[in-house]
């Protein structure tokens, strides 16, 4: 019996032991709660780039002697993740510079800003060009400059209009016959005026193989060119030599001129 109370009671001071002592508990502890984490703030804005276009950028589709409005558009990119804010900027427009603002939302990552030059005469219009100028904070970015290229183009067509041929000595009249001479026979080609300019492609009477001329656009005002063919041979007494000499066109209309010859005959 009196081991059954001492058993008794150590059961009863073991297990208040252990309540009391923190002992194993179902219980959940909460977690502490990481006050210094938050979302993160955003970077402030920096350029990353400015870009220049011009349209049209080439001449090609303005008359010649007309006037046309020649766009300038400029992108500017910022970096990835910018907080937003205002940015100042230049156009360099010729001599001309054109100050402006633009404003970017927060996650904006790029603007495209335009400014049109109007009435601008074809003669003008290939030293136009114009870029735009930046600030990034405190430092400036400025873009490549954009230009007009290309000429104008002229509505007439291009045509010969005259065609001549001469040779030189113009006579042998002067040379002893039996004598070798060099004849130098020259054809004088003339094309239309305010063209875009053409092939003209001709043919020496005194040769199978046909000569091609290239004009240009008449932005240089060129309509006259002018080919040689030179013959070197005996002056003959019955004057088969120098023969004479002719000379026509095939491309881009037909004309001809000639014949030519130096005047003669020889002295004997």
């Amino acid at each position: 019996m009196f081991r059954r109370l001492v058993v008794i009671m150590l059961l009863f001071f073991v297990v208040f032991g252990i309540v009391g002592c923190g002992g194993p508990s179902t219980s959940a502890t909460p977690t502490p709660t990481d006050d210094t984490q938050s979302t993160p703030t955003a970077a402030p804005l920096h350029i990353k780039s400015v870009t220049t276009s011009v349209t049209p950028n080439t001449l090609a589709s303005v008359s010649c002697g007309s006037s046309a409005d020649f766009t300038f558009s400029s992108v500017i990119a910022v970096d990835e993740g910018s907080g937003g804010g205002t940015v100042s900027y230049i156009w360099n427009i010729g001599s001309n510079h054109i100050p402006g603002t633009i404003t970017f939302a927060p996650s904006e990552m790029s603007k495209t800003i335009t400014y049109t030059v109007k009435g601008v005469s074809s003669s003008a219009a290939p030293s136009l060009s114009g870029s735009l100028s930046v600030n990034n904070n405190g430092t400036t970015m400025t873009s490549i400059p954009a230009t007009v290229t290309g000429i104008c183009s002229f509505s007439g067509k291009f045509q010969i209009t005259n065609l001549t041929i001469s040779v030189n000595p113009s006579a042998v009249t002067s040379v002893i016959c039996g004598n070798y001479i060099t004849f130098v026979y020259t054809a004088t080609v003339t094309v239309t005026p305010n063209t875009n300019g053409g092939t003209v492609v001709l043919k020496w009477n005194f040769s199978a193989t046909p000569v091609t001329l290239t004009f240009g656009p008449y932005v240089a005002g060129q309509t006259t060119r002018t080919i040689t063919y030179p013959l070197t041979g005996r002056v003959i007494h019955n004057e088969t030599f120098p023969p004479n000499g002719s000379i026509a066109s095939s491309i881009p209309n037909v004309v001809s001129a000639g014949p030519v010859k130096p005047y003669g005959p020889c002295t004997p």
